[in-house]
């Protein structure tokens, strides 16, 4: 748990990092007294995001292992050497590629069937404030801005978020703390840990409105890298809900007041028949994930 901490202690000071940087170029470039410009927040972005980046790979925070995908053994193949063993090698290599792709192809869908219930969520809770959405539609409305909220930032928090906290989490519940990234044998802890990691990454993004889709979306990302020991199903889900809520942001740019029932023709029947459509996106892809993950608990 103590590192868990350390993890997250490291991830706000190299946010106030970042912030003294640009607030420093800000300064220097348009005077004391001048607001922080948008040129100068996407500074900011950049050097937190990247800097998370290299600190925690650098570091080994978060074992680059993390990026690899490998969802099964191959199978013991007859005798090396002999032509048999090399085909069968070759084409349980190409099946276990084909697994990984077909993964990930679902957790794509699952992003994009959980948007249109995010979005109704969100409106149900619309008295938790909004903190951000000022300074967000301005890096949104920037050339760079897809680069840093699309790219950069989903890149930096499954780092730092799932390659390093949740992994420690586990560590620290698990029935052999001495082994650094050890699955806990029993299923309640490593939910535990799941929904810690993602009470954490609510938290860090700091404006109520989007904590609780925050939370539910950690709770996706901490179970696919607990079923895979990889970032990157986590990472793909993590690209593909930024982008579409950049695209929506991009094509309405008042998306702060618009509704659901505004964005599908006034009609709340449309809406209900959109909330119906992505859940038969999503739940289908959640099963098809939980069919095609291992179950980590059964190798140990």
């Amino acid at each position: 748990m103590k590192k868990s901490i350390f993890y997250i202690v490291m991830f706000f000071f190299l946010q106030v990092f970042a912030l003294a940087v640009a607030w420093t170029g800000n300064r220097l470039t348009n005077g004391a007294g001048a607001s922080m410009s948008v040129t100068w927040a996407i500074v900011m972005q950049a050097v937190f995001t990247i800097s998370c980046i290299i600190v925690f790979l650098w570091r080994r925070w978060s074992p680059i292992e993390s990026f690899r995908l490998i969802l099964a053994k191959t199978p013991s193949l007859g005798t090396p050497g002999k032509k048999p063993y090399s085909d069968e090698r070759r084409t349980s290599k190409r099946l276990m590629r084909l697994s990984a792709w077909a993964l990930l192809a679902w957790a794509t869908i699952a992003a994009l069937g959980s948007i249109v219930p995010s979005m109704w969520l969100q409106e149900h809770l619309s008295f938790l404030p909004d903190l951000t959405s000022d300074d967000m539609m301005e890096l949104i409305h920037h050339p760079l801005g897809y680069f840093i909220i699309g790219i950069l930032a989903p890149l930096s928090e499954e780092i730092v978020f799932r390659g390093a906290i949740l992994r420690e989490l586990f560590c620290w519940l698990s029935e052999r703390p001495e082994e650094s990234g050890s699955i806990p044998y029993s299923r309640s802890r490593s939910w535990m840990a799941i929904c810690l990691s993602a009470l954490f990454f609510a938290a860090a993004h700091m404006n109520p409105a989007q904590m609780p889709h925050a939370f539910l979306l950690g709770v996706l990302l901490g179970w696919l890298y607990w079923r895979t020991g990889s970032i990157v199903p986590g990472l793909v889900v993590h690209v593909v809900n930024n982008t579409v809520a950049f695209i929506l942001a991009r094509a309405y740019p008042y998306m702060d007041d618009l509704t659901l029932e505004q964005l599908f023709g006034g009609s709340q029947r449309h809406v209900l028949m959109a909330i119906g459509f992505s859940l038969c996106l999503l739940l289908p892809a959640l099963f098809q994930l939980h069919q095609r993950m291992p179950h980590r608990l059964d190798d140990q």
